[in-house]
């Protein structure tokens, strides 16, 4: 798969560009294993978070066996609700 600003193989994620997030809600990459995400020293810009369901919050939700590298992520708003009550 390749579009302007990333390019992905089943082992590899390598960006190609900077992102600007300006507008969206950014949910995270759910789960990587075994993969290795370089940056390219470019940067995700205004990455914002809002959604109170999340339970993995970040750019990776769960990362197992990963290398990242090589990227700037820049945040613009982190709005979440840590508490979660119980009903007995």
């Amino acid at each position: 798969m390749h579009v302007s600003f990333l390019r992905i193989k089943w082992y590899y994620i390598e960006l190609t560009s900077d992102i600007d997030l300006e507008g969206y809600d950014w949910k995270p990459i759910i789960s990587l294993s075994n993969k290795t995400v370089n940056g390219n020293g470019h940067t995700i810009r205004n990455m914002t978070i809002t959604d109170n369901e999340l339970t993995d919050i970040g750019f990776i939700g769960t990362a197992s066996n990963c290398t990242v590298k090589d990227i700037t992520l820049q945040m613009k708003k982190v709005n979440i609700l840590l508490m979660r009550l119980q009903v007995r």
